[in-house]
């Protein structure tokens, strides 16, 4: 095979391959759909299990409660689409959301709730979170 047939078969094969990727690069709304099972599932086997001062165990069964409702799922949602920051490169997106667990459980303190930011990317309609942390601790 020529070099000049090689090129051409190296340069379809990157083509197709942008091509698939751009096809499956995740949308806004696919982010907030992972990342609001994402979210519920550390409320409820992270933020809600913890103790808190002052209120102590006594909030967790209430919390858990809360995330559970469609309601606060609802809401969980669209706080992850108001927060989050989505760099579309056509190939693959890198999202950043900034949130604290105040917005999704009101009735508590503010000064007792951390912030957390999470960063992730998605491609061919998959999302992987490379980056999560707490922002502010209380």
């Amino acid at each position: 095979m020529s070099f000049k047939n090689t090129a051409i078969s190296g340069g379809v094969v990157v083509i197709g391959a942008a091509g698939i990727l751009g096809a499956t690069n995740p949308s806004m709304e696919n982010y907030a759909n992972f990342a609001t099972k994402e979210a519920i599932i550390y409320l409820e086997t992270d933020a809600c299990t913890q103790k808190l001062p002052i209120v102590g165990n006594s909030f967790q069964d209430e919390c858990i409660k809360t995330v559970k409702s469609p309601d606060t799922q609802a809401r969980i949602r669209s706080l992850i689409i108001e927060n989050t920051d989505r760099r579309n490169y056509g190939i693959f997106s890198l999202y950043k959301t900034d949130l604290t667990v105040k917005d999704v459980v009101p009735f508590l303190p503010e000064n007792l709730l951390p912030k957390y930011q999470a960063e992730s990317v998605g491609a061919l309609k998959l999302f992987k979170t490379y980056g999560a942390k707490e922002t502010e601790k209380p």
